[in-house]
């Protein structure tokens, strides 16, 4: 599995070149509905990170705390699709673009890589609209994640 940063390089293009597997539902990517379960996009979960060709496992070159919970960042391009960097500004992200975030936590700090209970997912999606951030929330046994938006 390759990994990359989003590091201050002089130029950058990531493309999608595998097949984002017949599983990824870019209809509800692309689209105006709100899926209320996770595994509806076909990511395929499994211990917080998505188990599709075409999903890359990428870092922050700057960490950002956030209460001890162990992150995993992917992102997802559209099959053919390119990611270019810019000098100046944000990433020239395509439609169709998905960034995933996934929260975890251990049952022990002290062994940060046993019993690691998944807490929340989050997706933003470029979508012609604009960018739709959506948080799915871990069900207790792990196996789907809810829609849960602020005020529902």
């Amino acid at each position: 599995m390759k990994r990359f940063a989003f590091l201050p390089l002089a130029w950058l293009a990531l493309t999608a070149v595998s097949d984002p597997a017949p599983r990824v539902r870019e209809d509800l990517i692309l689209g105006d509905t709100l899926p209320q379960h996770l595994a509806d996009y076909g990511f395929a979960f499994r211990s917080g990170a998505p188990t599709v060709a075409g999903v890359l496992p990428y870092a922050l070159n700057t960490q950002l705390f956030t209460d001890y919970a162990a992150k995993q960042r992917f992102i997802w391009l559209p099959k053919g699709q390119t990611m270019a960097y810019k000098a100046q500004g944000t990433l020239n992200f395509p439609i169709g673009t998905v960034l995933i975030k996934s929260f975890a936590y251990p049952a022990d700090m002290r062994a940060p890589e046993k019993d690691v209970r998944q807490i929340e997912t989050r997706l933003l999606i470029h979508r012609a609209s604009g960018w739709v951030a959506l948080p799915y929330v871990w069900a207790g046994d792990g196996n789907d994640a809810v829609l849960k938006r602020a005020g529902n």
